[in-house]
């Protein structure tokens, strides 16, 4: 391992906004956090006189209004060397908002946001098939575990409905393919 402080060949060669990503990752892995968190108290707010279907087009408005802004503010270059794909993600992703607010109209804000967040045990089992990843014990073992606490939340909960499981369920799968297409996309796109 080498101690010294000068960046790998990899990060080097990586374009400046990669650099510039890594760099500040954790401060903006934070700042994401507090963003989603306020999005997900807002839409239950929300949701107390409107449908999902209308805050989730809202919340997409506004995340289209901020982007162009950046674009237009050359913060970000507007990339569509493969627009087929970006439609695929802005679909799913949009499927994703959708079935996530709607579980949150259903269940506590808290119990929605874990249950969206298991996306992570789905990206586990779908990257092999998506992306062609290694499988390893170890990943089998953990998602094992994973699925048998989510198995475990969902017992729990003997008041919710086979609909709410279904909707937190498939807003978890969407979020899923969403990372999954983005994990694609990021091989050419920024």
């Amino acid at each position: 391992r080498s101690t010294s402080c000068s960046p790998s060949p990899e990060r080097r060669d990586a374009p400046n906004h990669m650099r510039k990503f890594s760099e500040n990752g954790i401060a903006m892995l934070l700042l994401s956090s507090v963003f989603f968190t306020t999005m997900s108290l807002l839409a239950r707010h929300a949701m107390a006189t409107l449908p999902a279907s209308e805050v989730t087009f809202f919340r997409m408005l506004v995340g289209a209004l901020v982007c162009g802004a950046m674009f237009a503010a050359r913060v970000e270059a507007l990339d569509l060397r493969r627009p087929g794909m970006l439609l695929v993600r802005g679909t799913l992703g949009g499927l994703a908002v959708f079935f996530y607010f709607k579980s949150i109209s259903l269940l506590s804000a808290g119990e929605a946001t874990l249950l969206n967040n298991t996306f992570v045990v789905f990206i586990a089992i779908l990257s092999p098939f998506v992306l062609r990843e290694k499988v390893s014990l170890k990943l089998t073992a953990l998602v094992a575990t994973a699925l048998c606490g989510i198995a475990l939340v969902i017992g729990a909960d003997v008041g919710a409905s086979a609909e709410s499981q279904a909707i937190w369920l498939a807003g978890s799968l969407f979020t899923s393919l969403a990372v999954l297409t983005i994990r694609i996309l990021r091989r050419d796109h920024g």
